[in-house]
């Protein structure tokens, strides 16, 4: 679908559907969402480019710069999800081409048409999309943050519930790590995206320098700024992510080890009484013990006292906390 649009008389208006290379004569901006083969045939006739959604790339092909990134999202199912987003810098024009239905095109859509005075140029317009572009990146990260903040806490009152008789701790444990490690995706694929848009905004500066209006350079400038920002902001989420990971594995170990000390610990109790047990399940012809009145008595006491000795001497030194 090809949706075209015009300033007429300091407004935007725009038409849906564009079916001829004369509806299109005149436009600002061209919005292509998965374009037909007739689709095509009609940009090629109107502007004289082929369009084709390219692996993250940027060139220029007579006069016109190309410029393909990625944009990061999650599908239904909360996996990271990377879409094709193509600008195409036109002599007269900016042309965008993605798949499927974008926010920071949407976004712009409604943007341009409450301030049109802002957009009257293709170079304006093309600043206004990449900015767009850029607070959608921003939004996205701060959710994560936001994300990783919660499980934070949760992690941080995890030590708490260990060795209280509490079941499924380890399973809880587990499905965070699964979750962290889908953050982890997400911000890795971000940081691939933003380095894309830092090299798309790089580029589109170069072509506004000297440009007659100050002020969109200016404000190219302040773009550049803006993505290198978020370039940190991902550095320092995944650096949290990181921090969360080892967290969790520490409390998965700690969790680890308390099974382990109360096997020990069984272990030492029950050792001794084993041993007594041992010793005088020994068929030797000769046993005095076998003998005497108060024999089994006797052994009986033995072996409670080997067990509840060890198990006064480990609750005093405190192991069992």
């Amino acid at each position: 679908m090809i949706t075209a649009f015009f300033k007429d008389n300091g407004t935007f208006r725009f038409t849906r559907e564009v079916q001829s290379a004369e509806e299109m004569k005149g436009a600002l901006w061209i919005d292509v969402l998965r374009p037909t083969p007739e689709e095509k045939d009609i940009l090629r006739t109107a502007l004289g480019i082929e369009l084709t959604l390219q692996h993250p790339t940027i060139y220029h092909e007579d006069d016109t710069l190309f410029m393909t990134m990625g944009l990061v999202s999650k599908d239904e199912e909360n996996a990271t999800k990377v879409n094709k987003l193509t600008f195409i810098l036109h002599e007269d024009c900016v042309v965008t081409l993605h798949e499927i239905e974008l926010m920071p095109v949407a976004v712009f859509a409604q943007r341009i048409r409450r301030k049109a005075h802002l957009f009257d140029t293709p170079q304006k317009i093309l600043w206004g999309l990449l900015f767009a572009l850029s607070e959608t990146v921003a939004d996205r990260v701060e959710a994560v943050g936001t994300d990783l903040e919660q499980l934070s806490h949760k992690i941080a009152e995890m030590p708490t519930e260990l060795g209280t008789g509490k079941t499924g701790t380890m399973t809880e444990i587990s499905e965070l790590l699964a979750e962290l490690s889908r953050y982890e995706d997400f911000i890795s694929q971000s940081g691939e995206s933003v380095l894309q848009l830092a090299r798309v905004v790089r580029y589109f500066s170069a072509e506004v320098d000297g440009f007659t209006e100050a002020e969109l350079q200016a404000r190219v400038n302040e773009l550049a700024a803006d993505v290198a920002g978020i370039k940190d902001h991902l550095a320092f989420e995944h650096d949290k992510v990181r921090y969360l990971q080892q967290a969790s594995m520490g409390i998965l170990n700690m969790q680890q080890n308390q099974i382990v000390k109360v096997f020990t610990i069984l272990t030492a109790v029950f050792l001794p009484p084993t041993l007594v047990g041992t010793m005088y399940g020994m068929n030797f012809s000769y046993m005095p013990e076998l003998s005497w009145k108060w024999g089994f008595p006797v052994t009986i006491l033995l072996t409670f006292l080997s067990a509840i000795l060890p198990l006064i001497y480990i609750k005093k030194k405190r192991w069992l906390r």
